[in-house]
């Protein structure tokens, strides 16, 4: 049992994330990830994905799109989980959104991810690259989240749509991006009404100027 939980300390020396394929590969036994688990020495982050405890100190915010996307290499964190890394929302949404291209990954299934099936420009247009826990993460960027979830607010809601798009607009962010991300998706006629007033709204807000003395 001591040499299994050395080389367990030995995989996750690096206080990144990895998968349970991975550390079984290095010799190390499930039962010892329990054991690891009962000490507080390591922790599951989401099911099939352990880290360190000072790697989960490090690397605590978003860790579960790290791990999310360490088990799904071609996934793309998307939708509402998109929507609260950029900040265009305050709800949390209870399940991990991710978006597969369904000719290339299975539909995941489960009680923290729920997928949505892509492909051609929706898994290519406006997607960032961020390293969590060592685990690339590739997410819809802000302006492609809000189109996403305008065009599809007759599918998951209105409100959390008008939420994202009142917050892109308040935070100063790009219209004529958020344009061409629509375009550029082929979602333009969904999301061309809330885009028209998003900008006549935006241009009625008065300039700041400093006063003078």
């Amino acid at each position: 049992m001591r040499d299994e939980q050395s080389r367990l300390d030995a995989v996750l020396a690096d206080d990144n994330l990895h998968t349970v394929r991975e550390i079984v590969r290095a010799g190390v036994p499930r039962g010892a990830l329990a054991q690891a688990a009962k000490e507080e020495r390591a922790i599951e982050v989401i099911d099939g994905v352990w880290i360190s405890m000072a790697g989960l100190s490090e690397h605590f915010e978003w860790l579960s799109y790290g791990a999310a996307c360490l088990l799904h290499p071609s996934a793309i964190i998307c939708m509402y989980s998109a929507c609260l890394f950029h900040d265009i929302s305050d709800e949390l949404p209870w399940q991990l959104w991710l978006a597969v291209d369904p000719k290339l990954t299975r539909r995941t299934r489960g009680p923290t991810l729920r997928s949505v099936g892509w492909s051609g420009p929706l898994m290519t247009v406006g997607i960032e690259t961020h390293m969590i826990g060592g685990a690339r993460m590739r997410i819809t960027d802000k302006a492609r989240t809000t189109a996403d979830v305008l065009r599809l607010r007759k599918v998951y809601g209105d409100e959390p749509a008008m939420k994202a798009l009142h917050d892109y607009v308040r935070h100063g962010e790009d219209i004529g991006l958020l344009w061409d991300r629509a375009v550029a998706i082929g979602a333009l006629k969904a999301v061309e009404p809330f885009v028209r007033a998003a900008d006549e709204f935006k241009r009625s807000i008065p300039i700041s100027r400093p006063i003078r003395s």
